[in-house]
């Protein structure tokens, strides 16, 4: 695997000036309105200076004593502030220190918690809102890497893996049956589908099914529980998603 971090394929959000969010622009332009604010931002762009000097224990220091602060304060959820956009800034650039640092366990942590406070920052639509879309990508591309590279002891084995693709086989044998060759059907008729009296799938409702599970099952297992599916199957499912992709019509 090639490090994330190299300068060939750098992660965009580690470069202020590739991946600038909102919340990021302001603090670089705009003049606070409190004092706690003013605070906040000198704090800030002190812990981003050492970052790109690649003084990564001091920043590391710096990010560290803002987000307990902002923890202490109890805004670091609470996303219609400033402090609630820091907050997942300092988790983000907390997590590239500790990356840098090779320490990949807390350097996983921290990007999970990025992660959490970016979904929540997702459902309003204020002025600090962050480029969710763009910023999970890097986050889930980062944690991906880091679980690739087992330097830790994931909690799950081959035998786990083995019976989560069995259950998902049993899910999809025990669905619904459904005639086909009628074009009218509803698509909520999803399921593996046969004439009566013959095995023949209809490759069409059976590919959409296969997708639909596939992307319940990813956003339950995957995305919200990363420690508790092994990679290699995380892989196979993102795989044969694709899969499925590009032979439906």
């Amino acid at each position: 695997l090639s490090n994330p971090l190299s300068k060939s394929i750098k992660p965009s959000l580690l470069n202020s000036t590739s991946f600038t969010s909102p919340l990021q622009s302001s603090l670089q332009s705009q003049t606070p309105t409190s004092s706690t604010e003013n605070r906040h931002k000198t704090n800030f762009l002190k812990a981003l200076s050492l970052f790109h000097g690649q003084r990564y224990e001091k920043a590391l220091k710096q990010f560290h004593s803002l987000y307990k602060h902002i923890s202490k304060t109890g805004t670091s959820m609470h996303v219609l502030s400033l402090e609630g956009g820091l907050g997942l800034l300092c988790c983000r650039f907390i997590g590239h220190c500790y990356f840098h640092l090779k320490n990949f366990p807390k350097a996983l942590e921290h990007y999970q918690r990025a992660r959490l406070i970016a979904k929540a920052l997702n459902r309003l639509e204020d002025e600090y809102r962050i480029d969710f879309h763009l910023l999970l990508l890097e986050l889930r591309r980062m944690t991906g890497f880091l679980l690739a590279k087992n330097n830790f002891q994931l909690r799950t084995d081959w035998e786990q893996q083995v019976n989560d693709v069995n259950q998902m086989g049993s899910e999809l044998a025990s669905s619904e049956v459904v005639e086909i060759g009628d074009p009218e059907r509803p698509s909520s008729a999803a399921g593996t589908s046969r004439h009566e009296g013959n095995d023949t799938l209809d490759e069409h409702k059976f590919l959409v099914q296969l997708k639909s599970f596939a992307s319940t099952y990813l956003e339950k297992y995957w995305w919200d529980n990363v420690w508790d599916r092994s990679l290699l199957g995380k892989i196979s499912l993102v795989v044969g998603m694709t899969i499925c992709a590009v032979m439906s019509p």
